[in-house]
């Protein structure tokens, strides 16, 4: 599957799916899902090649299905900012397959496979890797969904508060029965 936009550039969908032809070529047999509102010309293209599905649009409780049913999220982005379906991705145990620039090395680690984003070769070996070994499908997944748990509301929560214990001139904790009177005044 692959989270897309109307920033295609941004997205490298041309890439994307110029490397997907390659591994159709090479025997994969996998189709790739493109979720999100695209450009016309990414619809034409999508249409030359074999196996490639536009969803456009969906409802976020239809995205999380579609990837939980996915093999990989295949996020191969130019510039990606913080990444969110990367994180969504790996919280349902699915890899990605995404560049190793900016952020998805820091929010992937070991959840998922790097690519160059400027080198389709280098995104159809990934794919054709990724495909062919069963155990690397696992351990990925396995890594994946682990590391989905440092992106937790729990664990932002905890981390936060860190930060504001750690970076405040007064207590955080304080006793209300004391504090209240000056709560007024404040």
């Amino acid at each position: 599957v692959h989270v897309s936009e109307n920033n295609w550039a941004r997205k490298n969908t041309l890439r994307l799916f110029e490397a997907f032809k390659k591994a159709k070529s090479a025997g994969i047999t996998h189709n790739l899902i493109v979720i999100g509102r695209n450009h016309q010309l990414i619809h034409k293209k999508a249409q030359e090649i074999s196996g490639i599905v536009m969803c456009g649009y969906v409802k976020e409780e239809d995205m999380i299905e579609i990837i939980q049913a996915a093999d990989a999220l295949l996020l191969p982005s130019i510039h990606e900012g913080f990444g969110l379906p990367l994180v969504e991705s790996m919280s349902c145990g699915v890899p990605a397959i995404t560049s190793n620039v900016f952020s998805p090395p820091e929010i992937m680690k070991d959840g998922g496979l790097l690519v160059d984003p400027y080198s389709t070769s280098d995104i159809t070996e990934k794919i054709i890797k990724f495909v062919k070994d069963k155990k690397l499908q696992e351990d990925l997944s396995n890594h994946a969904l682990e590391r989905s748990q440092d992106f937790s509301w729990t664990k932002t929560a905890e981390e936060l508060l860190k930060l504001f214990q750690e970076n405040t001139e007064n207590e955080l904790d304080s006793d209300f029965d004391t504090d209240y009177d000056l709560a007024a005044y404040r």
